[in-house]
């Protein structure tokens, strides 16, 4: 089936009356997460595949097995009463290895050529053992192990053992993970894992029993790491060029100097050159602190200043000075480098607001809210036959999954972020509900973003990695749109006349609809220009923006001292840092739920299923796309050969999709 724009397609009837049938599957509910545009119900179309399952399955079972160890070691020293055979976790630990094994056969097509009725009854089939892979299958097969539910409109027909076992095998490993994401984050009667407040940072690692410690462990307490982490960390696109510190941050020239140990440097001459910057977090400042699970947390909202030096090879950006509230008093003076342990502190407090900041509004709001309603929206009014439904939909596989799960487990009144984040539930709602509204989509691309926030000169902030490998991608995702684009819009006119994208841009303005803030040329698309921007807006926040922003999770904030999502103490310069640090259960429920989030890959850029296109003309761009992802690749791996290495954004490690 090739692509036709729907002025074109001799079967229009036949396209409004898919759409029909589409629109009555796909509907808006805007009270889930209010007023945001989701979906109602994630149809059975848009599960998860089986080869998506088993690449999570991995990372949960690898933190299954870190926690039985830590509860065997923590049992051998006597703190603990511990039977493996008897714990929840080491059930569900036996059911996902078994669960794999089998999801990988099914997966690897070991069940081709075999029929339903060779498994119906006795059967001319050999089973083995009656725990072996064929009797689980023959049990899935004659349906004395549960299926999923199926819609009358979105069943099909299961027309061999392959379909039937991995629906089946689906179902089961999907309330296996449910399971061990419970454990994970169970404040009920279970077993402790590990207990009490760090006495020191060694206590951290003990954590880490059977995976390996982040690399970041080594270098995080550094003062060029913590800079960098503005540049190249989990929140890299919140940094700003100020001409001036802000009003309530009264630096004064010494702090700034002792700083930058430059005498004849000054904050006036850092400013007018485009030296200076700083990230404000006066938008936590007064959001309710949480509670759950039983702990008192602080939410501080610092402001931390950070200059560039005048001369020198590397001219990093450094520290200058941070506050950790938004008014100076005695308990949140200007502190800088100078200032020992109240430093530590200090920075402590700007990672704790910086990775609140990162999981409700950079990660949660800016990349999968954003996208959602162009994904219900493409659904709706993009007939399958539409050329940027073709293009789109490998961009949209898993979003409307993972978002149902996020809004319905993770920001659920006792789920991942009201245990870890440092806001009550409701606060870090509403956090992530004002991200996406004070966000305009047509100001979301990536150089309109960097301008924004004067960061765009590299002469100005030489090494800024997520900047300098983001305008790659973005230039290479923009060609290919381009290109693919022309091969069916050969004018304005084509754009204008397309009575599908006008439906779709609407919609997405309607207030019954996406509600889209800052979208469209006078309600709809006029021009060729605009919708290539679109698109392109659209493919590198589903790909790359999200990689940035989500794959950190795992490298970096998996390990909770690098960036505590809560403090468990005033930020004051008398407090110690043990004392603001997270408790080690607390420490341990982030280190599992960022491995799960952010060590899990699924897909990869530019490399889309055998059958996508069928249009021979896409052939050429397509190859010319990925020939020039492939040179980006080459390009970053270089780079990283003279700085310190940054992976998030290697094409090879960004995919297609918002799926995780």
């Amino acid at each position: 089936m090739v692509a036709i724009l729907p002025q074109l397609d001799p079967k229009g009837d036949t396209r409004r009356s898919a759409l029909a049938r589409q629109q009555r599957k796909y509907t808006y509910k805007h009270s889930l997460v209010e007023p945001l545009a989701l979906l109602e119900k994630v149809p059975r179309a848009d599960k998860p595949s089986l080869r998506w399952w088993i690449t999570v399955m991995k990372v949960v079972a690898e933190n299954l097995a870190n926690s039985l160890a830590i509860k065997v070691e923590q049992a051998s020293h006597g703190v603990i009463s511990f039977d493996d055979d008897g714990d929840e976790s080491a059930e569900v630990k036996a059911d996902l290895e078994m669960l794999m094994e089998d999801a990988e056969r099914i997966e690897a097509g070991d069940l081709a050529g075999m029929k339903a009725d060779d498994l119906e009854g006795d059967g001319p089939v050999s089973f083995g053992d009656d725990d072996g892979f064929w009797s689980r299958v023959k049990r899935r097969v004659s349906g004395k192990l549960a299926e999923p539910e199926v819609s009358e409109e979105s069943a099909g027909p299961k027309s061999s053992v392959a379909e039937k076992a991995e629906s089946s095998v689906i179902a089961e490993i999907e309330a296996a993970i449910a399971k061990a994401a419970n454990s994970f984050l169970s404040t009920g009667d279970t077993v402790p894992r590990v207990e009490g407040r760090a006495t020191s940072l060694a206590d951290y690692d003990a954590i880490f029993c059977t995976i390996d410690v982040p690399a970041i462990r080594g270098t995080y307490q550094l003062d060029r790491t913590f800079a960098r982490m503005r540049l190249a960390g989990p929140n890299p696109a919140m940094i700003e060029q100020v001409k001036r510190p802000s009003s309530n941050l009264p630096i004064t020239e010494v702090h700034y100097q002792v700083a930058m140990d430059d005498l004849e440097d000054s904050l006036d001459l850092a400013g007018a050159e485009g030296r200076l910057f700083q990230l404000d977090y006066a938008g936590l400042d007064g959001l309710l602190e949480g509670t759950y699970p039983g702990f008192r947390k602080y939410m501080p909202a610092p402001i931390a200043l950070f200059a560039v030096p005048r001369s020198g090879d590397a001219r990093a950006l450094r520290p200058v000075a941070i506050q950790t509230e938004q008014r100076t008093s005695s308990a949140s003076p200007v502190l800088t480098p100078a200032d020992g342990e109240a430093w530590l502190v200090a920075k402590n407090a700007v990672q704790v607001a910086d990775g609140c900041y990162h999981e409700a509004v950079s990660h949660l709001a800016r990349t999968h809210f954003l996208v959602e309603p162009f994904v219900i929206a493409t659904k709706r009014q993009l007939s399958k036959r539409h050329p940027l439904h073709v293009l789109l939909e490998p961009h949209f596989e898993g979003t409307l999954y993972i978002n149902d799960s996020a809004q319905s487990a993770l920001i659920a009144a006792e789920g991942g972020v009201n245990r870890l984040l440092a806001p009550s539930i409701d606060s870090a709602r509403i956090a992530a509900i004002l991200g996406v509204q004070s966000f305009p989509f047509d100001e979301a691309g990536l150089e309109k973003q960097l301008v924004a926030r004067g960061v765009d000169d590299p002469e100005k902030l030489p090494d800024y990695p997520f900047r300098d490998d983001g305008r790659l991608l973005w230039a290479a995702i923009h060609a290919w749109v381009s290109r693919y684009v022309a091969l069916y819009y050969a004018d304005d006119d084509h754009v204008t006349g397309d009575y599908e994208l006008q439906a779709w841009a609407a919609e997405l303005l309607s207030f019954e609809g996406g509600r889209v803030v800052g979208f469209g040329q006078g309600g709809g698309v006029k021009t060729r220009d605009y919708l290539i921007e679109v698109v392109t807006t659209l493919i590198f926040t589903a790909s790359a923006q999200h990689a940035a922003v989500n794959f950190p999770q795992g490298s970096v904030m998996s390990y909770t001292p690098a960036q505590p999502l809560a403090a468990y103490a005033p930020s004051t310069p008398d407090a110690s840092l043990l004392d603001v640090l997270p408790p080690l259960d607390q420490a341990l429920a982030q280190t599992e739920l960022g491995r799960s989030l952010g060590l899990a890959y699924y897909t990869q850029l530019g490399r889309y299923k055998d059958g996508t296109f069928r249009d021979p003309r896409v052939a050429d761009p397509l190859s010319e796309f990925q020939a020039e992802l492939d040179r980006i690749e080459a390009v970053i791996v270089e780079r990283n050969k003279h700085r310190e290495p940054y992976t998030d954004l290697l094409p090879s490690k960004i995919p297609q999709s918002i799926n995780i």
